[in-house]
């Protein structure tokens, strides 16, 4: 089943996403690999302005974010417009600790350096995506790929 709504719909559910993903601090790409769906389906959502969207698509979103279709769609309000689902969730420094730590670790063993701001956003998306699916270890193959695809994406 595809959700039909006039471009005006799929611009609010643009703009809508790409507010969620940002205060939550997560990327579009990592919201993809958490989410189990292909990342060109979310690029789809962000970068075209008639994305035609279907339900099996929007509802991992909504429920990832903790909002109902309808609000990421815009057609009722998110009750708070700075919304992020981190928010309730409990500050876990030894988590955090070892997002830096595998981080580092990576970067070590591939001899890379990056700039401060990118390890740092690393390293948030790793501790966020640890968060969002509960884990108390950081996933590595996670960790591993997120960090290729970042230093891929800066070289290209």
């Amino acid at each position: 089943m595809t959700v039909q709504k006039p471009i005006e719909k799929q611009n609010k559910l643009k703009g809508i996403l790409l507010d969620l993903t940002t205060k939550a601090g997560i990327s579009e790409r990592a919201l993809a690999r958490l989410l189990k769906i292909p990342p060109t389906t979310l690029y789809k959502l962000l970068s075209t302005d008639d994305p035609n969207p279907s339900v099996k698509t929007l509802l991992p979103i909504a429920r990832h974010f903790k909002i109902s279709i309808e609000q990421l769609m815009g057609e009722e309000p998110i009750n708070k417009l700075d919304h992020n689902p981190l928010e309730s969730t409990p500050w876990q420094p030894v988590l955090f600790v070892k997002a830096v730590n595998a981080v580092s670790k990576i970067l070590a063993e591939q001899k890379r350096t990056i700039d401060s701001k990118a390890a740092l956003n690393l390293i948030k998306e790793i501790y966020f995506y640890s968060l969002n699916n509960h884990l108390q270890e950081i996933d590595s193959n996670f960790a591993k790929w997120l960090i290729n695809k970042s230093i891929f994406d800066s070289t290209s």
